[in-house]
């Protein structure tokens, strides 16, 4: 009995200190969030660059997935800048199954969604892949002597909804670890990493270093073992730990230039630093942990399959999931060229803040890693929000 009001007692002024950090998180936010112009501004369709041409048909896979979420499920709405009632979104997915081209297409949508935009507001836009690497489900050290684990989400990790306490708390969640019945904070990836925790979680071991630090950045991938098959990976969870751009890092230690920043540029200083990569890495305290995919789909946080070049993430604090967004990049490679296309929320990331800040989810292959590692450009969106009644 007495063990047990221990107990009781320890987890008690746990929650009670992470209520005291997340309150603190909160004002911060809240001071964040009243710094943005979030006066949501309605247009016309033809304020909108390239809608009249630019409209891809294969975006209704990217409606579909979406359409099977918001109908088999009681959509929860979230406290956000832009609210809207799923009703009339449903009654378009019920239509949209009759749609065969791009001009029936643009229709639909121009009959049960009104563009809007954020005033005076600029948008930026990096991007993301399914990323492939090299790796095996057993270390080799004659082989692979700098191979890394990723692991599998531990079946200890405790995840405090806070919502379920006070609705006001929205949707954040803290992580932590049950051990010897209490509650204790999660590791860091360092702790994690320097003392091999976890080791009966490990999934797959890579052979570089520095790509298994991306595989935690993409959030999803492709291992392609010794024997030429192909493991697919996803994420699964995480320690709960505030993600830093280990880019950023770079930058204000002059490792790296701003004018050559990219994920190919920090990932060949990783190999050619190997220890002082490591200290950098430690310092991103955010880990991801990965399960095996059953079959080649990549899923978003929204729980909606991901579709290249017609999926982003958003910061979900902003922009509710599902929302249809026609974006304007700037600069989408490295010859400068726009690009223009319409995109769903399906996804979110712990580096994406902000109402108007972007991830679009490019797919998979050599091209297109060579474009995200890349992408970093200022733009334009528009939200196309779903009117209340049908016309």
């Amino acid at each position: 009995m007495i063990k047990y009001k221990y107990n009781y007692i320890y987890i008690v002024y746990f929650i009670l200190i992470v209520f005291l950090l997340f309150l603190s998180s909160k004002i911060s936010h809240f001071k964040e969030y009243k710094s943005y112009n979030l006066d949501l501004i309605k247009t016309t369709y033809l304020a909108l660059p390239g809608w009249h041409n630019k409209l891809d048909i294969n975006v209704k896979n990217s409606f579909i997935n979406s359409c099977n979420i918001i109908k088999n499920d009681k959509f929860k709405i979230l406290k956000t800048p832009i609210s809207f009632s799923f009703k009339n979104y449903i009654a378009f997915c019920e239509k949209l199954k009759f749609i065969n081209n791009k001009i029936q297409l643009k229709e639909i949508i121009e009959n049960y969604f009104d563009p809007y935009f954020f005033n005076n507001q600029e948008a930026k836009f990096t991007g993301y892949i399914e990323l492939t690497v090299k790796g095996r489900k057993i270390k080799n050290n004659n082989v692979a002597p700098n191979s890394v684990p990723i692991l599998k989400r531990p079946k200890n990790l405790l995840t405090i909804d806070l919502s379920l306490f006070n609705k006001n708390f929205g949707e954040h969640k803290l992580k932590g670890l049950i051990k010897d019945n209490k509650v204790v904070p999660f590791p860091s990836r360092k702790e994690i990493e320097n003392y091999n925790l976890f080791e009966k979680n490990v999934l797959a071991y890579i052979d570089d270093p520095a790509q298994a630090f991306f595989l935690h950045i993409q959030g999803s991938g492709k291992i392609v073992l010794p024997n030429g098959e192909v493991m697919y990976v996803g994420y699964a969870d995480n320690n709960g730990k505030n993600y830093t751009s280990i880019g950023k890092i770079l930058l204000e230690n002059n490792e790296i230039l701003q004018e050559d920043i990219s994920m190919q540029v920090i990932k060949a200083w990783m190999q050619k630093n190997p220890k002082k990569a490591n200290e950098i890495r430690h310092l991103n305290e955010r880990y991801i942990f990965f399960e095996e995919r059953i079959n080649k789909n990549v899923f978003g946080s929204s729980r909606a399959i991901l579709e290249p070049m017609h999926s982003l993430a958003v910061d979900n604090t902003y922009i509710p999931f599902h929302i249809p967004i026609w974006a304007e990049i700037d600069s989408y490679n490295k010859k400068h060229s726009k690009y223009t296309g319409l995109f769903l929320a399906h996804d979110t990331g712990a580096a994406i803040k902000g109402p108007l800040r972007f991830d679009l989810f490019l797919g998979h292959g050599k091209e297109k890693e060579e474009i995200a590692g890349g992408l970093n450009s200022l733009g334009k969106a528009w939200f196309l929000i779903p009117k209340e009644v049908e016309r």
